[in-house]
């Protein structure tokens, strides 16, 4: 962030967003840019511009479930979403990728962030919605990371698949392990559908021999011991 010259508090606001954004997801993408065969300088680059969007996305979420309490003033969180948002991109134009790869990108995160806009407004939960939201909000932004993270290299042609399952089945494991009533609201058989997508999924990833692959198929093991 040194390079943007930031006022003091925003570099803190910023930190105070990016601390409450999981480091596992940071580790998987350095992980997954590494495999590709990214050279150490576009490794980084990108690595740390899609920490700052999955901070973005992060802090929306956050700020709609009510969330939000890592930041010394109430204010202040909609701009540092917003200077996150930017500083991504910023940081992604200079990271080496294409006009192409970038309008791409975009584009399937704005698909992945219009589902948020339902998903704030639904209280009664289906099978088929449930899997309509959750593979745009998780699985179509993961789409657009592994697009972005993996363009030039020899993975690009599988950032959809790999990126679309990976995104589903983490949002699954997600509200299964925290008992979200998103998941735990529905009908035993809505259950059991959204488990049986969740699994097809799995042995998706199961077919991508990737170390960064493998660690999502481990943390899905949790999905076998769900009562349906």
């Amino acid at each position: 962030m040194g390079r943007h010259r930031l006022p003091e508090p925003c570099e803190r606001d910023l930190y105070a967003a990016l601390n409450a954004t999981s480091r596992e997801i940071l580790t998987l993408l350095y992980e997954a840019g590494h495999e590709a065969g990214l050279a150490r300088a576009p490794l980084h680059a990108r690595t740390a511009a899609l920490f700052f969007l999955c901070a973005t996305g992060n802090l929306a979420d956050d700020l709609a479930d009510g969330d939000c309490d890592y930041f010394d003033h109430p204010r202040v969180a909609s701009g540092a979403q917003y200077l996150l948002h930017s500083i991504a991109f910023a940081e992604l134009a200079a990271s080496g990728l294409s006009v192409e790869a970038l309008a791409l990108g975009a584009q399937t995160l704005v698909a992945a962030a219009s589902y948020h806009q339902v998903e704030v407004r639904t209280g009664s939960w289906s099978a088929a919605l449930y899997r309509q939201v959750g593979e745009a909000i998780a699985g179509r932004q993961w789409e657009a990371y592994l697009t972005l993270l993996w363009h030039g290299t020899p993975l690009a042609p599988r950032a959809s698949e790999i990126g679309g399952a990976a995104g589903f089945v983490g949002h699954v494991v997600a509200d299964v392990t925290s008992n979200d009533p998103r998941f735990y609201g529905m009908s035993a058989g809505d259950r059991r559908e959204v488990l049986a997508a969740a699994r097809a999924a799995v042995e998706r990833l199961r077919g991508h021999p990737l170390r960064s692959v493998a660690a999502i198929v481990a943390h899905a093991d949790v999905l076998g011991g769900v009562q349906e």
